[in-house]
């Protein structure tokens, strides 16, 4: 099967680069482009409809290779929900109204016995696949929020089914998940950075449902209702579950509407890291992979070996999470109408005092832990005589393990910074944690059966887990503080939809910038924050900063400076040798002492390639 594979990836890659070609050309011709808009990433018209080479670029190769009678059905559904997606991209339909015509659509999924295995019972089996099919389809409808990044992650999920598919599926799933990774990449050819054209609507919901609907036909391959007929799917599809997650249980902290558009998805809270738009994506390409093998270990390992790397995986994605959640990316002000009652303000409360979320990881990390120490332990058949006493004092490890960490003040502050002395704060608290949970192990059970070296196992895979994960925390900070000194330093003044482009285009790599304050006359002197950086004040706190030599350029995002403020602004900058850039649909230098000016403070004849930093070529 590995040379239909083949041959359908390729034919598929060439239809969807034919008809990528095709639809951008005529959508450019037609006016179907996205415009610049203050909650989008993009700076300037890019053609949309690309979906559509997507889904014909999957439909054709697959009823080219594929026996009608049995890829019809997927191919049709796939279609219907391409077609809802291209109806919302021209007319813009309701929240609701997508929403019930995807149920509906999934309602005709599971009416053709596409249906998942997970449970055994028929009805809660037929609810979750709905669930699936709706929830996987707007996933990657929010995931597509940057350049690239929800064709590849589609295109990484759908090989790794396609590696299942290979060992266990048959020659249709091998043609359809094989056309499916070739329609994606050769769209990906055109959406990857800077992207010339977007899937929109009818891409995004395609690629969720399609992914979706393949993974029901590879269930019975996993065993119905065995543990990684579960396991399998949702880990290699964990990336956009994540992101989904993430943003619906943060925009609930904050108070903001979940279906509203926004830059608070994973790739934006990356490059608020510092991170360029480019690497933010590299990134999550790099957890979509990781997802995929700790999906396939499910099927392909012993029980032992994958329930240790999907826990690892399953940990390394939640500290990716905390981290995450804690970037700032809302501006205080937007923030007034926060939530005022019930679980959310709670939850907010706990995460903000008692460090909810931190808990929450290190109680993870002692889970898997503990159980790989067992496993390390005892092996097969010996381990499973021994998992009741597992279950009976896993309570008290986990217990134990979180009180030490907080008596010896594992828990204050941030893990920005990992050095010395936090490591020895690890290493008191877990060694006393190991004596605790001996204690209460031997007072309550008498230490009967126990083994010792099971407990001195776990102390020190729980104290590797919590110091790598804290130190890597600190080591992607460092990188992203070194990213931004790599960049110069400016002031924003102008807190508008045409300062947020700016800043966005300043964080995308395209211009080697980091902006380290915002200006804005509209500032009333309370700490406020525009995507995550600070508002210093206003135009008089611009000369002082300019004056202080503190920074490398100043970037005018406002037109609301007049022509005698502008003139001052002129000299100071001129007088400190600080560059001066305009921002309309990129960075343009303004004329100072009867010169143009480019980043760096030289002649545009020095280096032409400065004149305009990430102006449009």
């Amino acid at each position: 099967m590995s040379m239909i594979a083949v041959t359908a990836l390729a034919f598929a890659f060439a239809v969807s680069v034919g008809l990528t070609v095709l639809v951008r050309f005529v959508a450019r011709r037609r006016g179907f482009v996205a415009h610049p808009r203050a909650d989008r990433w993009h700076r300037r018209p890019t053609a949309l409809l690309g979906g559509i080479a997507i889904a014909l670029g999957f439909a054709v190769p697959v009823l080219s290779f594929g026996q009608i009678h049995d890829v019809g059905p997927i191919v049709g559904l796939s279609l219907l929900v391409a077609g809802l997606g291209l109806i919302d991209d021209l007319f813009r339909l309701g929240p609701g109204t997508k929403l019930v015509s995807q149920t509906v659509i999934a309602a005709a999924a599971l009416f053709l016995g596409y249906r998942l295995g997970w449970t055994g019972s028929l009805t809660v089996d037929s609810l979750l696949t709905v669930v699936w099919l709706v929830g996987l389809a707007n996933a990657f409808n929010l995931l597509d929020n940057m350049d690239g990044l929800a064709a590849g992650v589609a295109a990484i999920g759908a090989a790794g089914y396609l590696v299942l598919a290979v060992t266990s599926g048959t020659p249709a799933d091998v043609v359809m998940l094989s056309a499916l990774v070739g329609a994606t990449l050769g769209f990906l050819v055109f959406n990857v950075h800077p992207a010339s054209i977007f899937m929109g609507d009818t891409g995004s919901l395609f690629l969720g449902f399609t992914v979706a609907l393949l993974a029901t036909r590879l269930g019975p391959g996993l065993g119905a209702g065995g543990a990684s007929a579960i396991i399998v799917p949702v880990a290699v599809l964990s990336v956009p579950i994540f992101d989904t997650t993430l943003v619906t249980f943060i925009r609930s902290l904050a108070g903001r509407p979940i279906s509203a558009g926004g830059r608070d998805h994973s790739s934006h809270r990356l490059v608020a890291l510092g991170l360029p738009e480019q690497r933010a994506v590299l990134v999550l390409y790099g957890c979509a992979a990781a997802a995929a093998v700790a999906g396939l270990s499910g099927f392909y390992l012993d029980v032992t070996h994958a329930n240790i790397l999907l826990g690892l995986f399953t940990v390394g994605l939640a500290f990716f999470g905390v981290e995450l959640a804690h970037v700032r990316v809302y501006n205080p002000a937007d923030l007034v109408n926060g939530p005022r009652h019930g679980v959310v303000l709670v939850l907010k409360t706990f995460n903000s005092s008692l460090h909810f979320l931190d808990v929450l990881l290190d109680i993870c990390i002692t889970t898997l832990a503990y159980y790989t120490a067992y496993r390390v332990r005892f092996r097969d058949p010996a381990f499973v005589l021994y998992f009741p006493l597992f279950l009976h004092s896993l309570p008290l490890v986990v217990a134990t393990t979180v009180a030490s960490l907080w008596a010896v003040g594992a828990y204050r502050g941030r893990w920005r910074h990992f050095g010395l002395r936090d490591a020895a704060v690890l290493v008191r608290g877990t060694a006393l944690a190991a004596f605790a949970s001996v204690t209460a192990v031997s007072y309550l059970y008498r230490f009967e059966r126990y083994s010792r070296g099971v407990f001195v196992i776990s102390a020190v895979l729980t104290l590797i887990l919590l110091s790598v994960g804290r130190a890597s925390f600190a080591w992607v900070h460092r990188l992203a503080r070194r990213v931004r000194r790599a960049r110069e330093r400016v002031v924003l003044y102008g807190a508008g939809a045409t300062g947020e482009a700016a800043l966005r285009e300043a964080r995308s790599g395209r211009a080697a910038l980091d902006v380290v304050g915002v200006m804005d006359d509209a500032s009333d002197g309370r700490e406020r924050r525009l995507q995550g950086v600070r508002m210093l004040g206003g135009f008089d706190a611009l000369i002082e900063t300019v004056g202080r030599q503190g920074v490398d350029g100043v970037i005018l995002a406002t037109s609301r400076l007049d022509a005698a403020r502008l003139e001052i602004l002129c000299a100071a900058c001129a007088e400190r040798d600080v560059f001066l850039l305009r921002y309309r649909s990129g960075f343009e230098s303004i004329l100072t002492d009867g010169h143009e000016t480019g980043p760096t403070g030289r002649e545009p004849g020095e280096n032409s390639d400065e004149v305009s930093v990430g102006a449009p070529s």
